[in-house]
Protein backbone atom coordinates (compact mmCIF):
# COMPACT_ATOMS: atom_id res chain seq x y z
CA UNK A 1 0.00 0.00 0.00
CA UNK A 2 1.11 3.58 -1.17
CA UNK A 3 -0.27 6.93 0.16
CA UNK A 4 1.22 10.32 -1.39
CA UNK A 5 0.41 13.60 -0.35
CA UNK A 6 1.39 16.79 -1.99
CA UNK A 7 1.12 19.99 -0.53
CA UNK A 8 2.29 22.45 -3.66
CA UNK A 9 4.13 25.65 -2.94
CA UNK A 10 4.31 25.04 0.90
CA UNK A 11 7.45 25.33 2.86
CA UNK A 12 8.21 23.45 5.69
CA UNK A 13 10.57 24.72 8.36
CA UNK A 14 12.65 22.84 10.48
CA UNK A 15 10.29 22.90 13.11
CA UNK A 16 8.25 21.06 11.35
CA UNK A 17 10.23 18.44 9.83
CA UNK A 18 11.67 17.76 13.05
CA UNK A 19 7.87 17.03 14.43
CA UNK A 20 7.43 14.83 11.66
CA UNK A 21 11.07 13.01 12.09
CA UNK A 22 10.43 12.51 15.49
CA UNK A 23 6.80 10.80 14.61
CA UNK A 24 8.09 8.60 12.65
CA UNK A 25 10.69 7.42 15.09
CA UNK A 26 8.36 6.67 17.66
CA UNK A 27 7.27 3.59 15.01
CA UNK A 28 10.87 2.35 14.76
CA UNK A 29 14.18 4.36 15.92
CA UNK A 30 16.31 2.62 13.08
CA UNK A 31 15.64 5.87 10.53
CA UNK A 32 17.87 5.45 7.26
CA UNK A 33 18.19 8.97 5.95
CA UNK A 34 18.58 8.71 2.09
CA UNK A 35 18.84 12.24 1.61
CA UNK A 36 19.19 15.46 3.64
CA UNK A 37 20.24 18.41 0.85
CA UNK A 38 20.07 22.04 0.85
CA UNK A 39 20.47 24.31 -2.05
CA UNK A 40 21.65 27.99 -1.77
CA UNK A 41 22.76 29.89 -4.85
CA UNK A 42 24.04 27.79 -7.31
CA UNK A 43 25.01 24.87 -4.70
CA UNK A 44 24.04 22.18 -3.49
CA UNK A 45 24.88 20.94 0.11
CA UNK A 46 24.49 17.23 1.74
CA UNK A 47 24.35 16.85 5.12
CA UNK A 48 25.56 13.59 7.17
CA UNK A 49 22.98 14.10 10.57
CA UNK A 50 19.95 15.29 10.00
CA UNK A 51 20.81 18.24 13.04
CA UNK A 52 22.96 19.35 10.51
CA UNK A 53 20.27 19.23 7.62
CA UNK A 54 17.63 21.08 10.26
CA UNK A 55 20.14 23.92 11.31
CA UNK A 56 20.25 24.97 7.72
CA UNK A 57 17.16 24.09 5.78
CA UNK A 58 15.03 27.59 7.20
CA UNK A 59 17.94 29.87 5.54
CA UNK A 60 17.86 27.39 2.17
CA UNK A 61 16.81 28.62 -1.06
CA UNK A 62 15.47 24.25 -0.89
CA UNK A 63 15.67 21.37 0.49
CA UNK A 64 15.19 17.73 0.03
CA UNK A 65 14.84 15.50 3.14
CA UNK A 66 14.08 11.74 2.64
CA UNK A 67 14.53 9.27 5.39
CA UNK A 68 12.92 5.75 5.71
CA UNK A 69 12.09 2.67 8.54
CA UNK A 70 12.35 -0.95 7.70
CA UNK A 71 10.08 -2.51 9.78
CA UNK A 72 7.03 -1.88 8.89
CA UNK A 73 8.66 -0.15 5.59
CA UNK A 74 7.21 3.54 5.94
CA UNK A 75 9.11 6.16 4.10
CA UNK A 76 9.03 9.84 4.48
CA UNK A 77 9.91 12.77 2.04
CA UNK A 78 9.55 16.99 2.47
CA UNK A 79 10.93 18.86 -0.46
CA UNK A 80 10.63 22.53 -1.31
CA UNK A 81 11.78 24.07 -4.79
CA UNK A 82 13.82 22.75 -7.79
CA UNK A 83 14.78 19.07 -8.18
CA UNK A 84 17.54 17.98 -6.18
CA UNK A 85 20.36 15.30 -7.17
CA UNK A 86 20.04 12.66 -4.57
CA UNK A 87 22.74 11.33 -3.15
CA UNK A 88 23.63 7.85 -0.77
CA UNK A 89 21.75 6.21 2.03
CA UNK A 90 22.71 6.92 5.61
CA UNK A 91 21.83 5.11 8.83
CA UNK A 92 21.32 6.83 12.30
Amino acid sequence: MEKQKTYPGVRFDAKTITMARTALAKISPKISHRSLTIRKGQEEWSFETADEFLAAADSAAGYFFSVEIPQPYTSLTISFGKKFHHRGHREH
